[in-house]
């Protein structure tokens, strides 16, 4: 995927650049950071993915004013913000925008890691960036490692209210932005794995059972036996052999997803205890 966006677009966008474009990647997990080191020399490296309040980094308030438009809207709109995502490090003090904010805490989803102090002095080498820009030629690119998960969050508001239909647009359009490139460090894929499975649920609720049963079986195809996106798949099974006379092929599929959905909690049991 990367070499071939690399093939097709590489040159051009150095070309570009260098005749004074603005070439902004964003990603929630740093994957355009190599072909930024091979095409626009940037000397920055991956670090961590996480959650945390992200503020200007106040050495470079100038540059940033004038890279956001100058003036009062770029100035209302440089301001701390909570988001999660992939950062830098690595990063020269005056190619940093947005970075971690002093005496902040990390926000993990794995326990042992919450709450860790991410505090960073900006004169730290590994001080944590999660927007960055560097001069190219005549212009500059820009990195933006924030997920932007608000299709997200807000369709999970809606699922929890109750207005699954829109919920559902809210996960559909969480999905297409996403497309195909999942990412490697996971946390990508259990998001996308997550929105499946409370699709898989608004479709059940809504008696549209083979739907339901469509979207369970996509996230079962990126990580089998997933526990609730198995049992969910076999009570969508179980439904839809009852609609065609009982179905005996789809009553044991139906079986050994409820298996797989068991094996799952005894695991979870297991480990955590």
């Amino acid at each position: 995927m990367r070499e071939e966006f690399e093939s097709d677009f590489g040159v051009l966008l150095q070309q570009f650049a260098r005749a004074g474009g603005v070439v902004a990647f964003p990603s929630s997990e740093g994957v355009p950071v190599d072909t930024m080191t091979n095409y626009f020399n940037v000397k920055w490296s991956c670090r961590e993915y996480y959650r945390t309040t992200w503020g200007p980094c106040i050495e470079n308030e100038k540059k940033i004013n004038y890279s956001f438009g100058n003036g009062n809207l770029s100035r209302s709109i440089i301001k701390n913000y909570s988001a999660k995502g992939g950062c830098l490090i690595g990063v020269p003090k005056h190619e940093r925008c947005f970075g971690a904010m002093k005496d902040d805490l990390r926000f993990a989803d794995i326990p042992i890691m919450a709450d860790r102090d991410r505090s960073k002095k900006s004169d730290d080498e590994d001080y944590d960036v999660i927007v960055a820009m560097h001069d190219y030629g005549k212009g500059c690119v820009a990195y933006f490692g924030d997920r932007g998960d608000n299709l997200v969050e807000k369709g999970n508001e809606l699922f929890n209210a109750g207005k699954l239909e829109e919920a559902l647009v809210q996960y559909q359009a969480a999905l297409d932005k996403y497309g195909s490139k999942l990412g490697a460090n996971g946390e990508q894929r259990s998001c996308y794995i997550a929105l499946l499975s409370n699709m898989s649920s608004i479709h059940y609720k809504e008696g549209a059972y083979i739907l339901s049963e469509e979207c369970a079986s996509r996230a079962l195809d990126m990580e089998w036996g997933h526990e609730k996106c198995s049992y969910r798949r076999a009570i969508a099974r179980l439904e839809i052999s009852q609609s065609t006379g009982g179905n005996i092929g789809l009553l044991r599929k139906a079986k050994s997803d409820v298996l797989n959905a068991a094996r799952g909690t005894s695991t979870k049991a297991f480990t955590t205890n």
